[in-house]
């Protein structure tokens, strides 16, 4: 990442300025103040990215209007009745995992609803390419959890 990198590159400058000054000046303090400056750097970009991935490790759900655009996608699919639940969770910064439980037509054999689950997963793939992970289970009698 560039902050790391950046880092790094001003953290060696810092070094080689800090023992640069030690020896020209004869003063010893200056190399341990460097080594200060280079951890207090350290801490703060650590922080820094702590702060900015802060959801990906905790497992934050997708946006609001992605987990929309699931739930429409697998609505237009025919043979889909209605989403009973939907769970969203990020694996990383492009890569997110879809739970759905969905009803499906009373009439629909097995092997039809494993071809509406196979076109719900399509459509959603072919129109969100970070959903990597799609999990559908058919359940009629969700509790509408994560549907908004």
């Amino acid at each position: 990442m560039l902050a790391e990198d950046v880092t790094a590159i001003v953290g060696l400058m810092v070094a080689f300025l800090a023992v640069t000054a030690s020896s020209v000046s004869g003063e010893a303090f200056w190399d341990p103040l460097g080594s200060i400056v280079i951890g207090i750097m350290l801490c703060s970009v650590g922080l820094f990215l702590a702060w900015i991935t802060h959801g990906l490790i905790i497992g934050e759900s997708a946006t609001a209007e992605d987990e929309l655009r699931a739930l429409q996608l697998a609505r237009e699919v025919t043979g889909v009745e209605r989403v009973t639940q939907l769970l969203t969770m990020h694996l990383g910064p492009d890569v997110v995992v879809l739970a759905m439980k969905v009803a499906f037509g009373r009439t629909l054999t097995v092997r039809q609803v494993e071809e509406v689950t196979n076109q719900v997963e399509a459509a959603i793939r072919a129109a969100m390419p970070h959903m990597r992970k799609i999990f559908i289970e058919a359940d009629s009698s969700g509790d509408m959890r994560g549907i908004r």
